[in-house]
């Protein structure tokens, strides 16, 4: 029922595009049904994606942090395009993400919804590039943040700790090409749920 909504909700953009609308554009919040369905949304039509990527980026960072969770969601849509394998649509992709790049930076997260928006840019980065893993990395793993990490997959699966267990143990064992990148991450990810008490 979610995925067939978001998909509508991706398809009524499609045609605002087609139509030479300049209306506002609807994007998903930070759940994984949500981000889901409309990663599918972009795999069947990459280069509309990529219409409604670039015209998210064109609004100020301002309008973005209106709503982080919905800024959050928007952010994971750039990866699955970045590693498309269609080298017109990979290489718009990774300019977008350049852009974006531009208004994160790597200092100590300031809020909660900071830490969430940050630390899913620079997974999207280190999904897209291999050589921002690190980054990645020292943002994200470090035991003053663990508590989030938690938190973050709880909130985007929308379930408990042992189903994010479950999604970890899911990615080691049978990674898309969007993960192979950020693999090291995940094994941290499982360490740290079997520190918690969490079996994996």
């Amino acid at each position: 029922m979610h995925e067939g909504r978001e998909l509508s909700r991706f398809f009524e953009n499609v045609n605002l595009i087609a139509t030479g609308s300049r209306q506002q554009l609807a994007f998903p919040q930070f759940k994984w049904r949500q981000v889901n369905a409309w990663r599918i949304g972009f795999q069947l039509f990459p280069l509309a994606g990529l219409e409604m990527l670039r015209r998210f980026c064109a609004q100020s960072p301002k309008e973005w942090s209106r709503d982080p969770a919905r800024l959050a969601g928007t952010l994971l849509l750039i990866s699955p395009l970045t590693v498309v394998g269609d080298r017109l649509v990979g290489g718009k992709a990774h300019d977008l993400l350049r852009e974006f790049r531009r208004h994160f930076d790597k200092s100590p997260p300031r809020s909660e919804s900071d830490y969430f928006v940050r630390a899913n840019f620079f997974a999207v980065d280190a999904e897209s590039y291999s050589s921002a893993l690190t980054a990645y990395r020292n943002f994200t793993e470090r035991h003053e943040v663990e508590s989030l990490e938690l938190k973050i997959m709880r909130y985007y699966y929308g379930r408990n700790n042992s189903h994010s267990a479950m999604v970890v143990k899911a990615k080691l064992e049978r990674p898309t090409p969007r993960l192979v990148n950020t693999l090291p991450h995940e094994v941290w990810r499982a360490d740290m749920l079997r520190k918690h008490g969490v079996s994996i």
